[in-house]
């Protein structure tokens, strides 16, 4: 288990909210495409919303893809995305110019998406996590069109 993982899971106990952790046989989701097993296991998965969730570090193109695949394919409802090591996840918290460094607008990102996992239903949570994953690559996207001008 990640140090990501292991900080989510005791925000978790600390509030009491029960949890799953998935073995590869139980809450395992099928016919992924970006998967060379076909096969995704979730981090964690939370049985009184219904809804699994992914902690995501450093994205790739590959997770990009996959994790957009999830948000709008194969778990339209009932998935979402805790990214806790970007500091551009969050988009008005990225340009908070009150944030000073990058671990503050880290960490005021991670308490925000722990607060909204516990106040929000499966339904919000998807619906924020497509929104910033679109944000995401939308300006991931733009700066690449502009590092290609030079």
């Amino acid at each position: 288990m990640s140090q990501n993982e292991e900080l989510f899971k005791d925000f978790l106990k600390k509030n009491n909210i029960e949890y799953i952790i998935p073995s590869k046989k139980e809450y395992s989701i099928d016919n992924i495409p970006f998967n060379k097993s076909h096969i995704y296991r979730p981090d964690f998965y939370l049985p009184e919303k219904n809804l699994y969730i992914e902690i995501k570090g450093f994205m790739t193109l590959y997770n990009v893809n996959k994790l957009r695949y999830l948000l709008e394919k194969r778990l339209p409802s009932n998935f979402c995305i805790l990214q806790m090591t970007d500091e551009t996840w969050i988009y008005d918290i990225y340009k908070d110019a009150s944030l000073t460094s990058v671990e503050k607008k880290i960490e005021k990102s991670v308490k925000r998406q722990f607060d909204e996992i516990a106040s929000l239903s499966s339904q919000e949570l998807h619906d924020i996590s497509l929104k910033r994953l679109n944000e995401y690559i939308e300006n991931n996207n733009n700066d690449l069109q502009n590092w290609m001008k030079y």
